[in-house]
């Protein structure tokens, strides 16, 4: 017999590799085909794919809208075999044995359709630990729930799957209504176990309790509960939970959460209920996944138009990349900038506002609350940012305090962090208390970010982002130069350049410090513009030795690295990446850094590392790399 395991996959790079390689080690007799369709992975899901060659047959994902229906359905019609397997690609597989007892009842004629038993991850909370070990850990709870089916790992016939196909208007439960639409025997298979759970966030946990409540409503016609009623089953469910944390010291820590979780819950759904009862479109869901390659147009939000520092130049290019894969991207900005005309140019247009219609949008630079509520509200999963800055979780901006310009290593907290900013200018308050930081992280950090480190990523993730939704990646940086490599010669200047904005994170001042400590000539040229120039100036009257030239804003990046020795990168905040520096060593500068930030992401052989703020090891760098 053949069997057809079906995978639905999106952003699942984490555990697509595991799952796949658990069912191709599957014992059984019978012939298997895997077939995969992808939901548009913007992570390495793809990557991973595409590496497998003939092993998996590559399904495209069906045009237009997006509904699980809509997937799983194209899925069944490329299938050959007899029977139906469903696998999400996040569910792996716990033994040899798993397909062969699964598929078994229906071999046996004793069943139209079987479910898995699914075991929480390790890294499961305490909590999402005792919801799964509810469900599914006696063998019995699953069986017997009413209206109780999951197809994260589940098998039927595919003739009866052709003949009742899945409902494709459905965002959520396709799986329920599906098993329920008619009376079939459903048979819950406790021996065939996958790993399968989510740590979600209170966001992410209203988003789908508010869509299953949505979805038993069109499809059971469920009334919405009244708020007595629903509060009252969240405190059952919640004195429930306190009982069972309490068994366990190391459980205890959650206590906190148990009630709140239980209400987002109860009263998610209600909302869900009471919108689809009203006829009300679906608030927190959406039907289009990110655009891939060529398809839709693209929106990037960003605040200034022109080349105001690295995160234009990022838009930038990104813009640039995505122009030769055929997809149109405007831009929305309203501040103009340093080379405005160049910059608009790589881009189709230049908006003020969003005019809608999208089939992405892409946050560059976060524009007020008011403004992402909405993007959110119109574009759904359609909606990510790239975090170039630490303004999400930092109403400081620069991530380090105003005592001894110290770098933090803190997640937001509001008392916290309120404090250290309100120990600034009385200018920056207006920002600090409307909350710049913590109201835009909460409403984000349930969504898709890209960002530019490793080190970025894992400060979302602690400050609440889902790892799996934090995608890293790095700025594509060409090869358009080649910086002139001259022989060393201690009659000749040291030429040392800095590139960037003239403010205080950027630490010029720890650099003109550094070159007052060489023994030979230099030069030092310092490219940029910014609020700190004047200081910047006095300060370098005085140093001896060589010569400093503050040469403003360069738009010929290649002149300025064909001329240097060594390009000086003394950032004393934390760098989400550092631009400059990669340009630097993509052109075969060697580069001498401060070790801060997301700095190592582009680090090599040719780039020194010195202690963060040791101004006499930056200084001996310089000599030895030059």
């Amino acid at each position: 017999m053949l069997i057809s395991v079906l995978v639905r996959s999106c952003n699942d790079e984490t555990q697509i590799a595991g799952s796949l390689a658990a069912i191709f080690s599957q014992r059984t007799e019978d012939e298997v085909e895997v077939i995969v369709c992808d939901d548009g992975s913007t992570d390495g899901t793809c990557g991973i794919l595409a590496g497998l060659g003939g092993r998996i047959r590559l399904l495209p994902r069906p045009p237009g809208p997006y509904f699980p229906g809509r997937t799983l359905n194209a899925l069944v019609r490329a299938a050959r075999g007899e029977i139906a397997v469903f696998n999400n690609a996040d569910a792996v597989p716990l033994d040899e044995r798993w397909l062969e007892s699964l598929v078994a009842p229906l071999k046996a004629g004793a069943a139209d359709a079987t479910f898995a038993n699914q075991l929480p991850r390790a890294d499961a909370t305490a909590l999402v630990r005792r919801d799964y070990l509810r469900a599914f850990g006696d063998g019995q709870a699953a069986a017997t729930w009413p209206r109780f089916f999951s197809l994260a790992s589940a098998a039927a016939r595919r003739a009866d799957l052709l003949a009742h196909p899945f409902d494709e208007t459905l965002h959520y439960s396709e799986d329920v209504e599906w098993a329920y639409r008619r009376p079939i025997r459903r048979v819950y298979v406790p021996t065939a176990r996958v790993e399968h759970s989510h740590n979600y966030t209170m966001a992410e946990l209203r988003r789908r309790f508010y869509g299953e409540g949505y979805a038993d409503a069109q499809v059971f016609g469920d009334p919405p509960p009244g708020v007595v009623t629903a509060a009252c089953a969240a405190l059952r469910a919640a004195a429930r939970d306190v009982a069972w944390l309490a068994r366990s010291p190391a459980c205890l820590r959650e206590l906190p959460s148990a009630l709140p979780r239980r209400l987002v819950q109860q009263f998610a759904a209600r909302a869900g209920k009471a919108d689809a009862r009203a006829g009300r479109p679906p608030r927190t869901v959406s039907t289009a996944r990110p655009a891939a390659a060529g398809e839709g147009d693209v929106l990037f939000v960003g605040e200034v138009v022109g080349f105001a520092g690295g995160i234009e130049q990022y838009a930038f290019d990104a813009a640039a990349r995505l122009r030769a894969q055929g997809v149109a991207v405007d831009y929305l900005g309203t501040r103009r900038a340093r080379d405005a005309a160049r910059f608009a140019a790589g881009f189709r247009r230049v908006v003020a506002s969003d005019p809608g219609g999208y089939a992405r949008v892409v946050l560059h630079k976060i524009p007020s609350l008011k403004v992402v509520r909405e993007l959110k509200r119109r574009y759904g999963e359609r909606l990510e940012v790239v975090v170039h800055d630490h303004d999400l979780y930092c109403p400081r901006r620069h991530y380090y305090t105003p005592w001894g310009r110290a770098n933090c290593t803190r997640a937001y907290a509001p008392l916290r962090c309120l404090a250290c900013a309100l120990a600034t200018s009385p200018a920056n308050w207006p920002r600090v208390l409307a909350a710049r930081a913590g109201a835009r992280l909460l409403a984000l950090r349930d969504g898709r970010a890209t960002v530019l480190s490793a080190f970025m990523k894992a400060n979302l993730v602690k400050n609440g982002f889902a790892a799996a939704r934090v995608t890293v990646a790095p700025p594509e940086i060409g090869r358009t130069g080649q910086a002139a490599r001259r022989e060393a010669s201690g009659a000749r200047p040291l030429r040392i350049l800095f590139l960037g904005q003239l403010v205080a994170g950027k630490g010029v001042d720890l650099l003109i410090a550094a070159v007052a400590r060489l023994k030979r000539p230099y030069r030092l040229v310092i490219a940029g513009e910014g609020n700190a120039r004047r200081r910047l100036e006095a300060q370098a009257k005085g140093v001896a030795n060589g010569e400093i030239v503050f040469r403003g804003w360069v738009a010929d990046r290649d002149a300025l690295f064909a001329d240097a020795d060594v390009l000086a990168f003394p950032s004393r905040w934390q760098e989400p990446y550092g631009l400059a520096g990669a340009e630097a060593r993509a052109y075969g500068l060697p580069v001498v850094a401060f070790d801060v930030g997301g700095v190592r992401q582009w680090a090599d052989g040719g780039c020194r590392l010195v202690p963060a703020g040791d101004v006499a090891a930056f200084a001996q760098a310089l000599e030895e790399v030059a």
